[in-house]
């Protein structure tokens, strides 16, 4: 009986950890293309088309350069997504990435693209109020062992933006580095 369990409590911790951490990159992807578009049927039955398209793709917002110095670190190339979201990966060890989601609400449509962009962040962490960017924003931060993955939402009377900032840095030096790649991107 006491091997059984043992082999029962091992196997749900591999499920546990394949359910946590598993995922090809086509499911992180997709994940971040059907997130982003708020309108899209995601966020919710009362989510209207409060967006309108961007001017140009959201990898086209930074440089590779620029993405570089924001973090610190190099980046491989960007990587689009959706055509409201972009990813830079880092180039070297220990370094920082980032994945950015610009949207730009309708005429009257801010308030809605930012409300259907702040129930897309994850469920469960604390946001924190981020004063001096946009009209608001808000920060939170989530520990994945050494790994930190911090999540950036600023939103401005005419734009909305979404940072994903992943690295071992502490917290803050995270929410700075998401601080200036947002303003950056507005």
């Amino acid at each position: 009986m006491n091997r059984l369990f043992r082999i029962a409590a091992a196997l749900g911790v591999a499920a546990l950890l394949a359910t946590a951490c598993g995922g090809s990159d086509d499911d992180a992807a997709s994940s971040s293309d059907t997130t982003s578009a708020p309108g899209n049927g995601v966020s919710g039955a009362d989510s209207t088309n409060a967006t309108v398209p961007l001017s140009k793709p959201a990898c086209e917002f930074l440089s590779q350069d620029d993405v570089g110095r924001l973090l610190g670190n190099p980046v491989r190339g960007p990587q689009q997504g959706a055509v409201t979201n972009c990813t830079w990966g880092t180039d070297v060890d220990g370094g920082s990435s980032l994945d950015l989601t610009v949207v730009k609400p309708s005429a009257n449509g801010a308030k809605q693209a930012c409300a259907d962009q702040r129930r897309s962040l994850p469920r469960g962490l604390a946001k924190d109020s981020v004063d001096g960017l946009g009209d608001s924003a808000v920060w939170s931060v989530e520990e994945l062992t050494t790994i930190r993955q911090g999540h950036l939402l600023a939103c401005w009377d005419d734009g909305v933006v979404i940072i994903l900032i992943t690295g071992e840095r502490p917290p803050a030096e995270l929410q700075d580095k998401a601080k200036a790649i947002a303003e950056d991107a507005h």
